[in-house]
């Protein structure tokens, strides 16, 4: 089932576009290593309703001893860290790197009767921790669950459409996008993205569940998780470069959606770019 991803305008408001994730989603909490490695798997049950006059309501459920109460959060307005796109898919989390502080963010991916969530979670020295994988499938549907991205999914040519949003709600901006993923052997994956005229290409070391982009100043894991998702984060949070976190996820053969949250050098939030991707061969 294709959605209109290619072709939506830009026009609805930032409380619009968080309604379309109204309903109730069946799903769960599964913690994961950095290897991939499941670590735990909590059951949950999360709805969001619409009260109107620009209020909604969250109630969130996991079914483990450590979380007995529900959650019930009520909301009037979106705070600060917390950007929704066009079709509903956000991203929430720190506005500021700082060394020695709590950093992180959660990506939320919406595609017909499924959600995908992601949460990256850094330690106070600035290397990753875990991640936390939420997959979820709307109350009473058959949308299935997928398994583990695998490299054969990536490996192709990707036409592209990205949308990025900024922090002080400005208009957004767009761009169209070829990313182009091949194997050289088979320890290592090409990637070449084009965008205008520019070309940027890098190869990545294949190790188990992950991708390692380490060529570079900014060195990048890309840990392939089940449901076709991936998390892409740096290895370490540089100082005094840019750097990215990013989740992809192919919820259907041959489309592919990537949401990235960019910080600056100076470690400030500075954009949220959601890329629809459809694999051309």
């Amino acid at each position: 089932m294709m959605n209109d991803e290619f072709t939506t305008p830009i026009e609805s408001t930032p409380w619009d576009n968080m309604l379309k994730n109204v309903g109730e989603w069946d799903g769960s909490f599964t913690k994961f290593d950095l290897n991939g490695t499941e670590i735990s798997n909590i059951p949950s049950n999360l709805k969001l309703e619409d009260l109107g006059n620009h209020r909604a309501k969250l109630t969130l459920t996991r079914r483990s001893p450590q979380h007995p109460n529900p959650l019930v959060q009520e909301y009037a307005s979106l705070s600060q860290g917390l950007l929704f796109c066009d079709c509903g898919a956000f991203s929430q989390g720190s506005m500021q790197f700082a060394p020695f502080a709590q950093f992180g963010g959660e990506f939320g991916h919406v595609w017909a009767d499924r959600r995908l969530r992601l949460v990256q979670l850094f330690t106070p020295e600035s290397k990753p921790e875990f991640i936390t994988l939420i997959r979820e499938v709307r109350s009473g549907s058959q949308a299935p669950i997928l398994d583990r991205l695998q490299i054969s999914d990536l490996i192709g040519t990707w036409n592209g459409t990205a949308t990025t949003y900024y922090p002080d709600w400005r208009t957004p901006t767009q761009f169209t996008s070829t990313l182009t993923l091949s194997r050289s052997d088979a320890c290592t994956l090409d990637q070449a993205l084009q965008f205008g005229d520019r070309v940027i290409r890098s190869q990545g070391r294949i190790e188990g569940n992950s991708l390692f982009f380490d060529q570079s100043a900014l060195k990048t894991q890309v840990l392939m998780l089940p449901d076709k998702a991936s998390a892409s984060f740096p290895m370490e949070i540089p100082k005094g470069i840019p750097f990215f976190m990013e989740c992809g996820w192919i919820p259907e053969p041959n489309i592919r959606q990537r949401i990235i949250r960019s910080y600056d050098a100076k470690g400030e939030w500075i954009s949220l770019t959601r890329v629809v991707e459809r694999k051309i061969n």
